[in-house]
């Protein structure tokens, strides 16, 4: 089975992206089948990873949409075409769920999205195709894309300040 963590804070600036990039480095250097999801539509890890999305390039905001009009795209057919590989200077194993601007749409679809990146998440996991899946929210505290980041996790990683305390009188 293959783990699915979400590095997740409400905050922003506070790691997620670092600690997601530093693990892909580290699982794809070992040989492991990483996918990172980038459901930042800032796209900081889509742009530290390599990825240039341009007008064709297929993104987590083409697997979640749901059309008002006509069928979506059923996520475990479409997940192999939104995989991007990650850029040269990054493991050959080491794939990006890219994200784009338009995914902030998705916050206001009428549509429910939640379950559309656990879906494609399931198919690649029963093709053998993935070890390691690192998922990188947006610093809010709710909303459908964290909600849809954290209906496919197994694992959540709430980033945090570590605190001291001393006990009272001590230097």
């Amino acid at each position: 089975m293959a783990l699915v963590s979400a590095q997740y804070s409400e905050k922003g600036g506070v790691g997620k992206t670092s600690i997601t990039t530093g693990l892909a480095a580290v699982a794809g250097d070992r040989g492991m089948r990483v996918v990172v999801v980038d459901a930042d539509p800032r796209a900081t890890a889509t742009e530290e990873f390599g990825v240039d999305v341009g007008a064709e390039t297929l993104t987590l905001n083409d697997l979640l949409y749901i059309p008002t009009d006509g069928d979506p795209v059923d996520p475990a057919e479409a997940i192999g075409d939104v995989l991007q590989a990650a850029g040269r200077s990054w493991p050959s194993t080491v794939r990006v769920l890219a994200s784009e601007r338009n995914l902030a749409n998705r916050e206001t679809d009428p549509a429910p999205v939640d379950g559309r990146l656990a879906r494609g998440l399931a198919a690649l996991e029963e093709a053998g195709e993935v070890d390691l899946v690192l998922c990188d929210p947006p610093p809010r505290a709710g909303g459908k894309l964290v909600t849809a980041i954290l209906t496919a996790a197994t694992t959540v990683v709430i980033r945090s300040r570590r605190v001291i305390a001393s006990p009272a009188g001590s230097a």
